[in-house]
């Protein structure tokens, strides 16, 4: 498809699209999670996890959403279970993020590839 270079740059200030939330759950992993997406030519549903406990408020953020960690609040574990979730449908590429628990911005834990930040701090990286 074609496209016109106004279009291009138009959707390049406005951040591109915004990933929906996937409607079907992805199947059970640790860690990140990448199962294919129906419907969507080329996006996937990606299963994000984190340990944590049930009463902590875990968010997502990343290169997905503007690194806006209240857009994608992860579903609270159980006493039994302390794993939060959130499912999202990415488009193709590379893409960076982190968890927000309790307020403080961490890496995954689960994922093995990470990228320094312009912070110095390193960010978590999953290619879909």
């Amino acid at each position: 498809m074609k496209t016109s270079r106004t279009t291009e740059r138009a959707s390049a200030k406005k951040g591109g699209p915004r990933p929906r939330r996937a409607a079907a759950a992805a199947p059970e992993l640790s860690g990140v999670g990448v199962v294919t997406a129906e419907g969507a030519p080329g996006h996937r549903s990606v299963t994000f996890r984190f340990h944590a406990a049930p009463d902590a408020e875990v968010l997502l953020a990343g290169t997905f959403n503007g690194w806006e960690p209240s857009a994608y609040p992860l579903e609270p574990g159980t006493p039994e279970r302390e794993l939060h979730q959130a499912t999202l449908v990415l488009p193709p590429g590379r893409h960076e993020y982190k968890f927000v628990v309790n307020g403080a911005w961490q890496a995954d834990p689960d994922c093995p590839e990470c990228a320094v930040n312009a912070f110095g701090s390193l960010n978590s990286v999953i290619h879909v």
